[in-house]
């Protein structure tokens, strides 16, 4: 069933910089990073007030536009957060807001370039459920490996290059018979351990994980089952051996599922989540 999208631009966005510590930086662009003598953060805030409660999201993209990256390497890590608090004209490298250790992580290479599709359903979730407030987003690198990545901002005169929030939801109707068969589809690299994107499971009617271990070593994989998506308990686990497969069934219901992973070393795992929804 096609989901109504919601589009929202971001209302306000500043960066900051240990260069010019104490201030912030208002421009066209936003910038993260860190360049041996530069440490570059930025902050975003979307104003989601309109956003109705009794729907069910689908998913929540941040769409962010890439003029520029400048890596020594092929490829590295950016970071999204959760703000603990608001940020404004007052915020600068010496007067930061906290924000939450949980992480969305997105990958960027050198030929990176345009829109760049940032999965943050699991931070949106949070804030449309009232777990967390919403006080904007933190976007940074690791911080450790030269690497500054140049975005649109909300002061872009082009407004396609301005930061975007897109909502996908659907309003719960259970008195409806007909159902939609829903699938959604990760490739994960694991390192000891890894947890799998959240999945919201409200509408659903029943769903099941398929997992293909496409490594070499043995795979212990573990549903986990959370009603806020802050606590969680673990469900049903199987042992995938290498180079095969397995089907994995939450017993509890919950709000929110996901799957936590654990081998020994790097493993990779092709991850399947096909369940049926209401329409």
């Amino acid at each position: 069933m096609p989901c109504e999208k919601t589009q929202i631009v971001c209302k306000k966005c500043i960066t900051i910089t240990n260069s010019n510590s104490q201030s912030n930086i208002e421009h066209n662009d936003l910038k993260a990073g860190f360049t041996r003598k530069n440490t570059y953060r930025s902050y975003m805030y979307f104003n989601i007030d309109d956003i109705s409660k009794n729907i069910v999201v689908d998913s929540a993209e941040l769409k962010i536009y890439l003029n520029k990256i400048n890596i020594p390497h092929s490829k590295t890590n950016f970071y999204i957060h959760p703000l603990k608090e608001e940020f404004d004209l007052n915020t600068s490298f010496e007067n930061q807001p906290e924000y939450y250790e949980k992480q969305v992580k997105f990958e960027l290479n050198k030929n990176s370039h345009g829109i760049i599709h940032v999965d943050i359903t699991h931070i949106f979730d949070q804030w449309h459920d009232n777990s967390i407030k919403n006080n904007g987003l933190v976007l940074k690198s690791g911080e450790k490996h030269r690497a500054l990545a140049s975005f649109s901002s909300s002061l872009d005169p082009n407004y396609e290059g301005a930061p975007k929030l897109v909502i996908c939801s659907s309003k719960i109707n259970h008195d409806q018979k007909i159902v939609d068969v829903v699938e959604k589809h990760w490739e994960l690299k694991i390192f000891n351990t890894a947890l799998s994107p959240t999945v919201n499971v409200e509408r659903i009617i029943n769903g099941t994980f398929f997992i293909e271990n496409t490594s070499g070593v043995q795979i212990k994989a573990v549903v986990e089952v959370s009603v806020d998506s802050k606590h969680w308990i673990e469900d049903t686990g199987v042992v995938v051996n290498a180079n095969k497969s397995q089907v994995l069934i939450a017993k509890y219901y919950g709000k929110y599922y996901r799957v936590k992973f654990n081998c020994s070393g790097f493993a990779y795992v092709k991850l399947s989540f096909i369940c049926q929804v209401y329409q």
